[in-house]
């Protein structure tokens, strides 16, 4: 209804942005190497040179080829120990690929994980998008009371290879997926 609409509507204000029009700012730090697969059991390299700007826009590009004894190469991004926030709206216009053995992700981190780990230290995935399905995701992790690893999240419908605004709304009550301004978990 229009009453409970209007109760979830907030009023943001911008704190932070980055449209890559000047090329990668130096809020970002890129992570290098593969660490043992990351937790994931990563098959790539991660290189800062597969990060460009092409017409304006950030373009991550994973590669075949041979590197540091590994078979692919790719970028991994992140803003830890320069910007961080607890609550708010974050949105990425993203389009990916789709083919097998890909896993793009537009996620957050909690700023503490250098001292308590994963997942301890929380994950909210924005958008995850994996092989060639049709679909995004966004889940969150973080250890119960019970030091369990607890995951909670939804999924919708997306043609991927289009590009979309990946969002979500996080409050002290709530986390709320968005597709393209719509709402789905």
């Amino acid at each position: 209804t229009t009453l409970q609409k209007n109760a979830q509507a907030q009023s943001w204000q911008l704190v932070w942005q980055d449209e890559f029009e000047n090329g990668i700012s130096a809020d970002w730090v890129f992570e290098t190497g593969n660490a043992s697969g990351w937790g994931n059991n990563e098959l790539q390299y991660y290189r800062k040179e597969n990060a460009t700007i092409e017409n304006g826009q950030l373009v991550i590009t994973a590669k075949r080829e041979s590197f540091g004894g590994y078979n692919y190469t790719s970028t991994r991004m992140k803003t830890l120990g320069k910007k961080s926030w607890k609550y708010g709206k974050i949105e990425a216009r993203i389009k990916m690929p789709a083919f097998s053995g890909i896993w793009p992700a537009f996620w957050m981190m909690g700023d503490n994980i250098t001292t308590v780990n994963w997942p301890n230290c929380g994950e909210i995935d924005v958008m995850e998008h994996i092989n060639s399905e049709n679909i995004t995701y966004g889940t969150a992790h973080w250890t119960d009371n019970n030091n369990k690893l607890t995951s909670n999240g939804g999924q919708t419908a997306a043609t991927v290879t289009d590009y979309h605004v990946y969002g979500l709304e996080w409050d002290a009550n709530y986390i709320r997926w968005y597709l393209d301004g719509v709402k789905f978990h």
